[in-house]
């Protein structure tokens, strides 16, 4: 995602697109780290400062009066507006509703690791006076897979720029693209597209950014100089969402797939990017805690740790709903069974903590069950897998309670735990979504669990010790 800098007048309107204002001339900037920020000559209403009151922002900008659309943005006082998203090409309301988006994502080259670029360099023989360059780009065919809302397809695109008289620049870009069975709102469909970005970075087992989002319906054309539309042609309408880890293209270091937890090829290809579309949204709260581990810098041990926890309970009750110690008929018995011999002064508090959550499954039972899921995985990662167990549910229990005399474990060693529990839980996670089990034997080659295995295996040893001598 680009810097994107204009100058232009803007004015404040309702959802219905009245004015709210005078409007005043300005400059917007849209940086992807630091998000978007609009000064204008003076404020755009008289209401003061919005507070937590989001507002749209219509604007025209260059000379040719180019249309943008500014939302979610805060008024700071005076002629000062946070501007959270901006949309390039249209004016828009907060829940716009479109037919196609086409995304690009900053690793997703490497994920894919589709090279289909070929370069014939000849230099001359003696005697001989030419040089010669040849490339060649052979454009993989795209491929596509229905989801419940629609179509998603990975298509890959490609460009060149002659950057000076010395240089040309070639590139190949893979994109999705997702065509949707009805108009689907803005919301939805950036929700569409974070998803993506989450099951590349769990994958690529770095933080990822949406480098570029295009969104497109039937009765936004193309226009001539003229103002013209041309027929059958669909505007591409950019969006700009901040990301404060974004790192510039340039600043990217390439990766291959033993770097990866898992592959494009690995976990199914466009298949696979089929179902996470339609289990994602079930899935959110558990990816969102496990990319804490990547998506944020600056985070306590204690906090990673306890999250990725949170993560790994939350999947295995998604993914088992209906696992309980006892069946439930013999549950509800033994409940009422009990209920009768307490006095009635206790009854509340006895209903509060007999709750349904007491029948289900502990956190050992669930890491167990994980663990011996993926096999050769945890048992590359963490060794012994009933010690490991062991260890993270006694630790997350004293972190979580706050016992006294808890042991005082290094930052380091949580930082490793929580690595283990993060992996181990990324691979149930995409077991689950649908990668083939035998493509899950790969994952014990790869770095993520290669380069950290003695490092987890040492914390839970010395982790275990401080346990036991409490």
């Amino acid at each position: 995602m680009e810097k994107y800098e204009k100058v232009g007048r803007f004015w404040a309107v309702d959802e219905d697109g009245n004015a709210l204002g005078e409007e005043q001339h300005g400059q917007l900037t849209f940086d992807p780290t630091a998000g978007g920020r609009l000064h204008t000559g003076e404020p755009l209403t008289t209401a003061g400062p919005s507070g937590r009151r989001p507002m749209l922002i219509w604007g025209s900008v260059d000379r040719i009066g180019r249309r943008v659309t500014l939302l979610h943005c805060f008024h700071l006082g005076g002629g000062s507006y946070i501007v959270n998203q901006a949309m390039d090409a249209g004016h828009f309301r907060h829940e716009e509703v479109f037919t196609k988006a086409v995304v690009r994502i900053s690793d997703l080259p490497d994920w894919v690791d589709n090279d289909t670029i070929d370069i014939d360099w000849h230099e001359p023989a003696e005697g001989e006076s030419q040089w010669s360059l040849k490339l060649n780009l052979t454009r993989p065919e795209p491929q596509t897979a229905s989801f419940g809302r629609g179509t998603v397809t990975l298509r890959f695109a490609a460009d060149y720029e002659r950057i000076d008289n010395e240089s040309v620049k070639v590139v190949q870009c893979p994109q999705f693209e997702i065509e949707y069975a009805e108009p689907t709102n803005y919301s939805a469909i950036l929700n569409d597209v974070r998803n993506l970005q989450d099951l590349v970075s769990l994958c690529v087992d770095r933080t990822c950014f949406t480098d570029q989002v295009h969104v497109f319906r039937e009765d936004l054309p193309e226009f001539s100089l003229a103002a013209t539309p041309f027929p059958d042609t669909m505007r591409a309408v950019e969006i700009y969402v901040a990301n404060r880890h974004h790192i510039a293209v340039p600043e990217r270091q390439k990766m291959d797939a033993i770097d990866m937890l898992a592959s494009y090829g690995d976990v199914g290809g466009i298949d696979m990017i089929a179902r996470w579309l339609d289990q994602a949204a079930d899935l959110h709260p558990v990816v969102g805690f496990l990319n804490s581990m990547r998506y944020t810098t600056e985070m306590y041990p204690e906090n990673r740790f306890l999250n990725v926890c949170s993560a790994a309970e939350g999947f295995h009750r998604i993914a088992n709903p209906d696992q309980n110690y006892m069946g439930r008929p013999e549950f509800n018995l033994l409940k009422k069974s009990l209920k009768a011999l307490v006095p009635g002064e206790h009854r509340r508090w006895f209903a509060e903590a007999f709750n349904d959550h007491s029948n289900a499954p502990n956190l050992a039972a669930r890491l167990t069950a994980m663990a011996t899921a993926v096999g050769n995985v945890s048992t590359a990662l963490v060794g012994d897998i009933d010690s490991w167990v062991k260890v993270v549910k006694k630790a997350r229990n004293e972190l979580t309670h706050l016992d006294n005399g808890r042991p005082e474990y290094s930052g380091a060693d949580l930082l490793w735990l929580a690595e283990s529990v993060y992996t181990v839980t990324r691979v149930c996670l995409l077991l689950h979504a649908g990668m083939g089990p035998a493509l899950a034997l790969k994952i014990a080659t790869r770095r993520p669990v290669w380069s950290t295995r003695e490092l987890v295996q040492a914390a839970v040893k010395t982790m275990a010790e401080q346990q036991g001598a409490k």
